[in-house]
């Protein structure tokens, strides 16, 4: 069972912080058996990046070979386009 939520994270007082983009990979896995409407983008990588602030995002990994991704590894923001679409992305830093 979850714990409750804290009464500091229930309030609505949230701010926008300023992310630098810059961080390192914590985490990646090459999709090749893409979802639904997505077969034409396969093979792609999607990796666990941990900002220099400290908050880990999602994203695809962008212009790194596949047998170059690892833990450790440093990369920075890089929106990438797909199919129309904005997606989160790190390329190299």
């Amino acid at each position: 069972m979850a714990a409750p939520l804290t009464e500091a994270l229930r309030t609505d007082h949230w701010q926008p912080v300023p992310l630098g983009g810059t961080g390192t990979i914590v985490s990646y896995t090459v999709i090749r058996v893409a979802p639904r409407g997505r077969g034409g983008e396969v093979p792609y990588a999607i990796v666990v990046v941990k900002l220099d602030e400290g908050v880990s995002l999602l994203g695809r990994a962008v212009d790194i070979p596949f047998d170059a991704l690892k833990a450790g590894l440093p990369v920075r923001f890089r929106p990438v386009e797909v199919q129309s679409q904005t997606l989160i992305g790190f390329g190299p830093a």
